[in-house]
């Protein structure tokens, strides 16, 4: 039971605050002697300390001295709490519920930009599948636009042009008779070299007659000599 009450917020309070309205009576009970009182008061230590409780030149005072403690406490545990506390503690818990919502609200927009962006994404793959599908049509209905990207690529490599070169002297030179052996004393003679890179692409078409090696272009092959004699090349 006396636990209780000392650990009550009603008896903690209340004794604080006696304290400190009392203080002076604190200050004389425990820190000044009876000499020290008798020297500065003309009073018995016990007379002092009961003035100090009850004045009697002051008794309405000394009543509102007494009374104080309790209206400190009631206000303390009871009143500031609701003035302050519980308004504070509402302004918090609105704060936290503002900074819940902007943090959704943040997390929201950031998947919608992503979502955003994929959309965007997905266009851009679904265009370029497009264009890449129209390039391929193009392409098979006309063979000359994938030529061209091929031509390029070949024109990169001048041993390709040499090649071509050699080719197009032995079909318009020599009637497409060749060998690709440098001993044979009657054809031109083609470097197998050059042979292989001419018949890998399809540039050429290679025939017999007669025991003859013949070669000749193909489509492909008067296409590339063609653009290449227009750039001066050949």
């Amino acid at each position: 039971m006396v636990e209780q009450r000392f650990s009550s917020p009603f008896y903690g309070t209340l004794l604080i605050s006696s304290i400190i309205i009392h203080w002076k009576f604190m200050v004389a009970l425990f820190f000044l002697s009876e000499e020290k009182i008798w020297e500065s008061k003309g009073l018995l230590k016990t007379e002092y300390l009961q003035n100090l409780l009850l004045d009697p030149t002051h008794p309405i005072i000394s009543v509102c001295l007494w009374a104080l403690p309790f209206l400190l406490t009631f206000l303390v545990i009871w009143t500031f709490p609701e003035l302050f506390l519980i308004k504070a503690h509402r302004k918090n818990e609105e704060y936290e519920s503002k900074k819940t919502i902007i943090s959704i609200l943040e997390k929201r927009k950031i998947e919608e930009e992503k979502t955003a962006l994929e959309e965007q994404r997905a266009k851009k793959i679904e265009v370029v599948a497009k264009t890449t599908k129209q390039e391929k049509q193009i392409k098979k209905s006309n063979p000359m636009v994938a030529w061209l990207d091929e031509l390029k690529k070949f024109s990169y490599n001048p041993e390709n042009i040499e090649a071509l070169k050699k080719a197009n002297q032995i079909i318009y030179q020599y009637g497409g008779k060749y060998s690709t052996s440098p001993s044979h004393p009657y054809d031109e003679y083609l470097n197998p070299n050059y042979f292989s890179k001419l018949d890998v692409i399809g540039l050429i078409r290679k025939d017999k007659v007669g025991g003859q090696l013949t070669i000749d272009f193909s489509e492909k092959g008067k296409f590339f000599v063609m653009e290449l004699q227009n750039k001066g090349v050949l």
